[in-house]
């Protein structure tokens, strides 16, 4: 009995010790590769994913083979684990007497995926790495448990590559950066996608003028300021004047601040990345000094200092010369009245008595000298200096349209002028591309278009005035058309002549246009009856009668045109 006993303990230890417990999962894809939801590591350690079901087999064979499915309590239902961490298998061993566990890992938690990256340098911006130079990123993933078993990403949307090198970013631009890693038992880690901008490129800056500036001279009221953009951001702008070192350029350089002469002034800008503009030069003038103005009276008999001589056409010349930008203007003031501008010798014969000069200029940078308190004083004798009053009108026909009086061609044209003082001697009349004329008797043009004449004027001791004008003239008929309501049905040849037959129930509708002055009427007589203004279509003609239809119209300026035209109606 006990041998009987002892070979049934033997029988079941070496049952028990060749029992292979086989875990088979359902599989795990990612990309094209099948990961298998359990995992043995290289010290024997088993993992297995979590959530995965496990099926219990027992054995005679230590290969697994003619291996049999067990039931447990559950039925045919697989075993599966929940949760992370370390799980146990236990059974009763009855030849040892105690329980024997089998130790299984459940990994429940995706690897970590890392990036680094290696350029000239990099920022980070509103969830935005900006990066420059060689741009390579490198990517790394840890999984504590399992392991790690690949690193995918993907660029701009595309399709997910495995990660085996690192990675160059050759080209500028923006970039959408995907990446997520997997472990040895299927574990996947979510997408983080990374944005992503390489910025080789480096700011652009300019150099702006405020204030007076004329080409590459400035006052010294003006003021530098230098303005950078960049596809990134700028970091900084320098400057520097001269021999100067370069400074951060923080808030716009003052001319004031800067000597009388020509200056150079440099200037870069660099971005966030480093990315370094090349640097830029501009030579300018700082141009303080005002222009010097000389007062001179001309005649024949005027002398200055106060002396008082006769001369009908004495005449007050200023000049100006400047030391650097120029003269731009030259003012000037007769006894106390307001400054005008001076740009040609001004006549003072038509001044009685005493007159106080005053003057100054301006360069082409604001640079203004001051006149004199002392005013240049003398006397001038009084004598006629005015020319004749110039007037013109237009006969009619005339209208005004948009701010142009337009003519006909049989409009006349008065030009008259009057003299208060030696009186009027002659008016000349030039047209625009005709020679000069004496103005005897109002003329017309008939020239079509826009014109402008040039009249002339002069008194009898030469004083002259000049008036110019400028008008339209309208020498074209209105264009007129004429429709049938229908097609004809016919032709009848008369003499020659082709003549449309139509229907009765025929309307005939007339119209014109004009270009210029527009159409004043259009009327039209037919078979030699009394003229009738066109209002609504002409109809209820006879049948069997033949008409000839006279049509003509006027526009507003008086040019008038006809069209005849013949048809029958049966």
């Amino acid at each position: 009995m006990f041998a009987k006993n002892k070979s049934l303990k033997t029988l079941m230890l070496k049952i028990s010790s060749i029992i292979t417990l086989c875990f088979i999962s359902i599989s795990l894809i990612a990309q094209t590769d099948t990961i298998p939801s359990f995992y043995k590591d290289s010290t024997g350690k088993l993992f297995v994913a979590t959530g995965s079901h496990v099926y219990l087999y027992v054995g005679i064979t230590p290969d697994g083979s003619k291996s049999f499915r067990l039931k447990g309590d559950n039925g045919n239902q697989p075993l599966h684990w929940s949760g992370h961490g370390l799980k146990q298998l236990t059974h009763l061993n009855l030849f040892l007497g105690r329980t024997v566990s089998l130790d299984l890992f459940a990994d429940a938690l995706p690897p970590k995926t890392s990036i680094k990256y290696e350029s000239g340098k990099d920022i980070q911006k509103d969830n935005t790495t900006y990066l420059s130079g060689q741009c390579i990123i490198e990517l790394s993933a840890i999984d504590p448990d399992a392991g790690l078993k690949e690193i995918f990403y993907s660029i701009n949307g595309e399709a997910n590559t495995k990660y085996i090198e690192p990675i160059s970013l050759k080209s500028e631009g923006s970039y959408r950066f995907s990446v997520f890693s997997i472990d040895n038992v299927g574990n996947t880690e979510n997408i983080a996608t990374h944005n992503i901008v390489v910025d080789n490129t480096p700011p652009q800056s300019q150099l702006d003028f405020n204030g007076d500036i004329f080409e590459n001279i400035v006052s010294g009221r003006s003021s530098l300021t230098i303005s950078s953009i960049d596809a990134n951001e700028v970091k900084q702008t320098f400057f520097s004047i001269d021999s100067s070192k370069m400074t951060p350029y923080i808030k716009p350089i003052k001319t004031s601040t800067l000597s009388e002469g020509e200056h150079t002034i440099n200037w870069y800008s660099v971005d966030e990345v480093d990315n370094a503009e090349l640097v830029k030069s501009f030579v300018f003038y700082v141009d303080k000094t005002p222009p010097l103005v000389f007062e001179e009276v001309a005649g024949n008999t005027y002398i200055l200092a106060g002396k008082e001589y006769s001369s009908g056409r004495s005449q007050l010349k200023i000049a100006s010369v400047d030391n650097k930008a120029g003269v731009k203007g030259i003012y000037y003031s007769l006894n106390g009245s307001e400054f005008k501008q001076y740009d040609k010798p001004v006549y003072l014969s038509d001044i009685i008595g005493t007159v106080s000069l005053r003057s100054y200029a301006i360069d082409n940078v604001g640079n203004k000298s001051i006149s004199d308190s002392q005013s240049e004083v003398f006397t001038m004798p009084t004598v006629d200096i005015t020319g004749p009053q110039i007037y013109y009108n237009f006969g009619e026909p005339k209208i005004s349209l948009k701010d142009t009086v337009w003519i006909g061609p049989k409009t006349k044209i008065a030009i008259k002028i009057s003299d208060t003082g030696a009186g009027v001697n002659r008016v000349n009349y030039k047209i625009k591309g005709r020679n000069e004329k004496l103005y005897t008797e109002p003329f017309t043009i008939d020239t079509l278009g826009i014109q402008n004449i040039l009249c002339t004027a002069y008194d009898n001791v030469d004083n002259v005035n000049l008036i110019s004008f400028t008008f339209g003239v309208d020498n074209k008929a209105p264009i007129i058309y004429y429709h049938y309501s229908i097609e004809p049905i016919g032709f009848l040849n008369e003499n020659g002549e082709s003549i449309p037959i139509f229907s009765k129930g025929l309307k005939l509708y007339l119209a014109a246009t004009d270009n210029i002055s527009g159409v004043d009427r259009l009327t039209y007589t037919l078979n030699n009856t009394n003229e009738v203004k066109y209002n609504s279509p002409i109809e209820k003609f006879k049948s069997n009668t033949t008409y000839t239809l006279l049509i003509k119209s006027i526009d507003a300026l008086g040019n008038n045109s006809e069209k005849t035209i013949k048809f029958r109606v049966e």
